[in-house]
């Protein structure tokens, strides 16, 4: 990740869907679902992470899902800290020596009351120095994107739930836009579609598979049929093309490609 360069304990990423923590010589630590499972009724969590989304899947009875970040802030302060708690604790017993700070991702059009949010999560979960880096700037150390170059690059950061669109030069953001889209706007276009065109309703898991795979395919073979039969009711058939799954991400992205010409 690189977050080496900057010479904190850890840094952080509390994202919309995942949760990254990564050790001071870049190495990461930490890489779980940001989801948190109460038993309802109750306000005591059961389980963080791939756990909680494992109840989820299963429909687990007497339990909710919380997930604590929605469009990259915090949703849930309670359920941030007692997750937070948890991966920092995996964290520390990585490590001979834990010095309780960190750095932070963060979109670099966070408000006030959100970041104040973030770090108040942070410290609440066991931190005592939070030091904010714009989420832009992050992933183009995280690219090896040299910083001290004056030439201006372009980072375009698609997360689950927000798309950081940046200039950076010489170590600095000076341009930049969050955008609420990510991800899961993918997922849903390919949900729509799918029940749209062969009546096929998809989980939010499977569409993301989905995606995965048509964003993984070989343009050669873009044309080939998707047998998705698996996916639907027992007897019924649901084939597509890759190309047509394509061009539904491709229209899907369209709001993300103005953006990034319009900072630029």
């Amino acid at each position: 990740m690189g977050f080496r360069l900057l010479g904190s304990a850890l840094a952080i990423d509390l994202g919309t869907a995942n949760t990254r923590v990564w050790a001071r010589n870049g190495q990461p630590v930490v890489r779980q679902a940001s989801a948190v499972a109460y038993i309802a009724g109750r306000g005591r969590h059961v389980a963080v992470g791939a756990e909680a989304r494992d109840l989820a899947q299963r429909q687990a009875q007497n339990i909710d899902i919380v997930e604590p970040v929605r469009r990259g802030a915090i949703a849930d302060f309670g359920a941030t800290v007692a997750m937070l708690r948890v991966y920092l604790r995996q964290a520390m017993a990585q490590r001979s020596v834990f010095s309780p700070a960190a750095v932070v991702s963060a979109p670099v059009e966070t408000t006030g009351v959100a970041y104040r949010a973030l770090r108040d999560a942070l410290r609440a979960a066991g931190l005592s120095r939070v030091y904010p880096l714009p989420k832009s700037l992050a992933a183009a150390v995280g690219a090896g994107l040299p910083l001290d170059h004056p030439e201006s690059v372009l980072v375009i950061d698609l997360g689950a739930g927000v798309t950081e669109i940046a200039v950076v030069a010489r170590g600095m953001v000076t341009a930049g836009y969050s955008m609420a889209f990510g991800g899961v706007d993918l997922d849903e276009a390919v949900r729509r579609y799918l029940w749209r065109t062969v009546g096929l309703q998809l989980s939010r898991p499977a569409a993301e598979d989905v995606k995965i795979r048509v964003g993984a395919v070989d343009p050669a073979l873009a044309g080939n049929s998707m047998d998705l039969s698996a996916l639907a009711p027992p007897g019924v058939e649901a084939k597509v093309s890759a190309s047509e799954l394509a061009g539904v991400l491709a229209e899907a992205l369209e709001p993300l490609v103005d953006q990034a010409l319009w900072t630029v």
